[in-house]
């Protein structure tokens, strides 16, 4: 999930300060990436190099990006023409400076939330392709594999499966409420 975020606003800063032709092959090749469904493409990258908890990790970062870079882009696109960040421009401020004093701060709120909501689909995710077999391996213990070992037990141990399952959904709707209280605490303009 880091290395979607990490990714998503490198990019999303670049093609919504820079606009033009930055900001057209940034757009498009974000849209080629979004054209896949996403849990096909994850598992073709799982099954191209080799099952683990690495591959997962990788496969997940380079799915999020995309719809990260998007909001990020919009945001810096508004947020460059707000009256502070000109006014830095105006007093001589560098482009980095700009982009990482003045307009990433201002895109922290949405972060915390797409982050949140992010690292709830990353366990959906890692889930998905432990139980297809193309995620982590044992011993290393995952909620997806554990359904997979339990399916074959439902009419007689039924909680091997569903528990995990449980699991997973409190998981993934505390990320969510806890991303949401964070974006209500931290956006200045909702106060």
């Amino acid at each position: 999930q880091l290395l979607s975020l990490v990714l998503g606003i490198v990019f999303g800063l670049l093609a919504g300060y820079y606009g033009g032709l930055v900001a057209t092959l940034i757009s498009r090749f974000i849209e080629v990436l979004q054209a896949f469904p996403s849990l096909l493409f994850i598992i073709v990258l799982s099954v191209s190099l080799g099952p683990g908890l690495l591959t997962a990790y990788i496969a997940l970062g380079i799915v999020g990006w995309a719809s990260v870079a998007r909001i990020v882009r919009g945001q810096t696109m508004s947020l460059r023409e707000a009256e502070y960040v000109e006014g830095a421009r105006a007093m001589g401020a560098s482009r980095a400076s700009q982009i990482f004093r003045h307009i990433l701060p201002g895109t922290l709120p949405s972060l915390i939330v797409i982050y949140s909501i992010g690292v709830g689909g990353a366990i959906i995710g890692e889930a998905t392709l432990s139980f297809l077999g193309l995620g982590v391996r044992p011993p290393t213990p995952s909620w997806g594999q554990m359904i997979a070992d339990g399916q074959s037990y439902l009419t007689t141990a039924w909680w091997m499966s569903v528990y995990p399952g449980i699991a997973i959904a409190i998981v993934v709707v505390a990320f969510n409420f806890l991303g949401d209280q964070l974006r209500d605490a931290l956006d200045p303009r909702r106060r």
